[in-house]
């Protein structure tokens, strides 16, 4: 199997960031500098949950066969 020169579905942790971006940006104050982004994002990682976790561990399957029947 030839592994993709660039494949963030195939990074779990692409995808966590993903949601913490969307997170993030849904704050009705976004941050101004690198000390409240930092804030943000921790309060959101520690809001995410487990259920929400475990969806993308167990989509991964999904991804890997979608990039080997590209």
């Amino acid at each position: 199997l030839d592994w993709p020169s660039s494949s963030p579905n195939l990074n779990i942790i692409e995808h966590a960031w993903d949601q913490l971006d969307h997170l993030v940006c849904a704050h009705e104050a976004l941050p101004q500098n690198q000390d409240e982004l930092w804030a943000a994002l921790q309060e959101e990682w520690d809001n995410i949950s487990q259920e929400a976790l475990d969806h993308l561990f167990d989509s991964m399957p999904y991804h890997v066969q979608a990039v080997i029947n590209a």
